[in-house]
C-alpha cells in the first residue's frame, strides 16, 4: 500500500527545479498536477520515516505543514507547503546581527515550535541558523529534522554522534543520550548567535538577563540547563516584558526601521559590537570582506574630504560637490548591498529572491553612480566656472 502511495505522489507532484544540494538532488520544487499547487518534495532515508509522519500530525506556524509521506522500496517521500522566505543564514548575512527586540521575539516562536516537538517526542538535534526559515510574513519556521530522533526512556546514550559543531550539545557526542534539553543546549547558541555573530565560547552578548540565560541553556550538564522549552519561555517573556514591547511574540511586528535599527547599532558598542557591525562587508565577520571594505571606506574618505574641500570657497559648489559624492561614493556602494537591511522594509523587494535583489542592486549602483558623476561634472565645471574660481 506504500509502494502505490509512494508511485502515486510521484506521479501527482512533478519537478519545477532542485532545491538545497544540486549534487544530492534529495529536495525539489514541485506542482501539484491536479490543482497547480506548488510544493516542497523531500528524498529521505526509511529510518526517518516515523519522524516526519509523526510531524504531519501537529500544525503549529512555527512548523512546515507536512501533506503527505510514503514509503518507497529504498527511501521515503515527504511533501509539505511550499514557504517563502529567507534562512536565518542569509539573514544574518545581509542585514547583520538582530536588535534585542527582533532576538526575543524569534527565540519565542522557536520555543513555542519546540514546545509542540518535544510534547510528541521529537529531538531536532540541528537547531542552526541554516536550517531556521524567517517567511516572508515574519514567522520563523522549523526546517530539516534529518538528523531529529524520537526519544526513547532509559536508553543510555545516542548511537550516531550527530550535529553541527557549536551547536550541538555534549550529549550528542557520546556523553549521554540526546533529549529536550539538546534543543535548549542550540536554542542558547543560537540566541547568542542572532545578537553577536558569535557563539558563546567566542563573545557572550553582554545584557545581563540575557547572558544569564544563554549561560543556563549552554550548561554542560544538561541537569543544569532549563528542562523543558516552556522554562526558556518564562524567561523569554520576563525578558520582552522588560523590553516593553507588548505587541506579540512575532518578530516582523516590532522589526526597527533604518533609524531605530541605527540607533540600536550606536547602543551595542558598548556590548563588543562596533557601529561598523552595520556596514557591508563587516557584518559577516569574514576577514577579506572586512580588509576590502575597510581599504574602500578609508580610501572613500580621504578622497571624499580632498574633494569637498576644493570647493569651499563657493557655498553652491560645495553643496553640490558634497551631494554628488554622496550619491556615486557612499550611496551608490551602501543601498545596493542591503544597508541596514532596507530591502526587508520594502514590501514589493523582501518578497523576491537572491537573484533579483543582486540586479536590482546593480540597477540602483548605476543610476547612483551615474546621477553622482554628472553631478560632480557639473558642480566641478560648470558652477566654478560661472563663479570665476576656475579657466574656462
Amino acid at each position: 500500500m506504500d509502494a502505490m502511495k509512494y508511485e502515486y505522489l510521484e506521479q501527482k507532484y512533478q519537478p519545477l527545479s532542485v532545491l538545497g544540494s544540486v549534487e544530492k538532488q534529495s529536495v525539489w520544487l514541485v506542482q501539484d498536477m491536479d490543482t497547480g499547487q506548488v510544493a516542497v518534495k523531500k528524498y529521505i532515508p526509511s529510518e526517518l520515516f516515523g519522524i516526519y509522519e509523526c510531524l504531519r500530525a501537529i500544525r503549529h506556524e512555527s512548523l512546515v505543514p507536512i501533506l503527505h509521506t510514503a514509503q518507497g522500496l529504498r527511501n521515503a517521500v515527504v511533501i509539505m507547503e511550499y514557504t517563502s522566505g529567507h534562512t536565518m543564514e542569509e539573514c544574518l548575512e545581509t542585514q547583520g546581527v538582530f536588535s534585542k527586540e527582533q532576538a526575543v521575539g524569534y527565540m519565542i516562536q522557536l520555543l513555542q515550535g519546540l514546545r509542540m516537538l518535544h510534547a510528541k517526542g521529537i529531538i531536532h538535534r540541528d537547531l542552526q541558523p541554516r536550517n531556521l526559515l524567517i517567511s516572508t510574513d515574519g514567522v520563523l519556521k522549523i526546517l530539516d529534522f534529518d538528523i531529529g530522533r524520537m526519544y526513547k526512556e532509559g536508553q543510555g546514550q545516542d548511537t550516531r554522534f550527530l550535529g553541527t559543531a557549536g551547536y550541538a550539545a555534549p550529549e550528542q557526542f557520546g556523553f549521554g543520550q540526546s533529549d529536550m534539553r539538546t534543543d535548549i543546549y542550540a536554542a542558547g547558541v543560537l540566541m547568542n548567535y542572532m545578537l553577536t555573530g558569535k557563539e558563546p565560547r567566542e563573545q557572550l552578548y553582554a545584557d545581563e538577563d540575557v547572558r544569564k540565560m544563554i549561560e543556563t541553556c549552554t550548561q554542560v550538564d544538561p541537569d543544569k540547563r532549563y528542562q523543558t522549552a516552556d522554562g526558556m519561555l518564562q524567561e523569554l517573556e520576563k525578558i520582552r516584558a522588560s523590553c516593553g514591547n507588548s505587541r506579540g511574540s512575532r518578530a516582523h511586528e516590532h522589526a526597527p526601521g533604518i533609524v531605530s535599527r541605527l540607533c540600536q547599532a550606536l547602543r551595542t558598542t558598548r556590548q563588543s559590537n562596533t557601529v561598523l557591525d552595520v556596514l557591508p562587508g563587516f557584518r559577516t565577520g569574514v576577514l577579506w570582506k572586512k580588509v576590502i571594505a575597510g581599504l574602500y571606506y578609508v580610501s572613500m574618505g580621504i578622497y571624499s574630504v580632498n574633494f569637498v574641500y576644493g570647493c569651499r570657497t563657493d557655498p553652491v559648489a560645495f553643496v553640490l560637490e558634497f551631494a554628488a559624492i554622496l550619491l556615486y561614493g557612499w550611496l551608490a556602494a551602501l543601498l545596493p548591498l542591503n544597508f541596514l537591511g532596507w530591502m526587508e522594509r520594502v514590501p514589493m523587494i523582501r518578497r523576491v529572491g537572491r537573484i533579483p535583489r543582486i540586479v536590482l542592486g546593480v540597477v540602483i549602483w548605476m543610476i547612483l553612480f551615474g546621477a553622482g558623476c554628472m553631478l560632480e561634472e557639473y558642480a566641478a565645471g560648470d558652477v566654478l566656472r560661472a563663479a570665476g574660481l576656475i579657466e574656462t
